[in-house]
């Protein structure tokens, strides 16, 4: 594949993810009085910014710039749909009991039924718990429905895998440096870093933001909602073994790859039509 193909599509990632942070920075500041409001309300006002925003300017975006609808991004509709998200979120939930219970081997604190006891209601937890959930499926539709699917459309499988798992990683620095700390890629430490990676690979193999997004939200839910306790190195441990596993079946399936001639493209007519024009 000649290099200003990989290029040009790592820069139409690029172009739309600087166009997503670029709104969450100024309907922030425009919700936020630019300051002027005290920083209790301001908080939640900017949360709700960086969680809601990528929802509806993504598929405005997509449509404009790519002629793209849903099913182009890992969001088929239907009942498989909502058991791919309840999947999800089951395995979300197994992921962070693991990972308490290895933090609470690792970091040498006692394991007991307090972590698990509910955290008490009230209207601030609710808001929470909503931020959360949006903001969990706004990072997968971003980061692995738009952008994985773009270069699976544009790349050959082998750049797709290495593009679409580093482009986080790339954008969580980027966006720091540039837009003011709009880190939407959702790595902020070794563990999270790890949980990218894995679900990356796992929306390499199924294609569904529905059942990325429900590991992500199930993943923080139960700390939102209980009194776990996850360190670094107990989350590092669960999702950096997960990571490691599906790694290994990643590259034992591009070795095994057939080597067509001519084009590598393996999605049909699904993908035809780009950002410069239909191929």
């Amino acid at each position: 594949m000649p290099v200003n193909r990989f290029w040009r599509s790592v820069g139409s990632v690029a172009a739309y993810l600087f166009a997503i942070g670029l709104l969450q920075v100024i309907v922030a500041q425009l919700l936020t009085l630019f300051g002027l409001l005290p920083l209790g309300i301001t908080a939640p006002l900017r949360e709700t910014a960086i969680a809601i925003v990528p929802l509806v300017a993504t598929f405005l975006y997509l449509d404009w710039r790519w002629g793209w609808g849903p099913e182009h991004i890992g969001l088929p509709r239907g009942a498989g749909a909502a058991g791919m998200a309840l999947l999800g979120l089951l395995l979300g939930v197994a992921a962070a009991v693991a990972s308490h219970l290895a933090s609470a081997l690792l970091g040498r604190f006692p394991i007991s039924l307090e972590a698990f006891r509910p955290a008490p209601f009230s209207a601030a937890l609710l808001v929470d718990v909503l931020i959360l959930i949006v903001m969990g499926f706004s990072v997968e539709l971003m980061f692995r429905g738009v952008t994985m699917a773009r270069y699976l459309a544009d790349l050959s499988y082998e750049e797709a895998v290495l593009a679409g798992v580093l482009t986080p990683f790339a954008w969580a620095v980027l966006s720091t440096a540039v837009l003011g700390g709009f880190s939407t890629a959702g790595i902020y430490g070794p563990w999270q870093s790890a949980m990218s990676v894995a679900l990356s690979l796992i929306f390499l193999r199924k294609e569904s933001v529905w059942l990325t997004s429900g590991l992500r939200i199930g993943m923080f839910l139960p700390m939102a909602l209980l009194n776990l306790r996850i360190t670094e190195a107990g989350g590092f441990l669960i999702w950096g073994t997960v990571a490691a596993i599906l790694g290994a079946m990643e590259w034992n399936r591009i070795k095994h790859l057939p080597r067509p001639m001519g084009s590598s493209r393996r999605y049909g007519d699904r993908y035809r039509r780009g950002p410069w024009g239909p191929y």
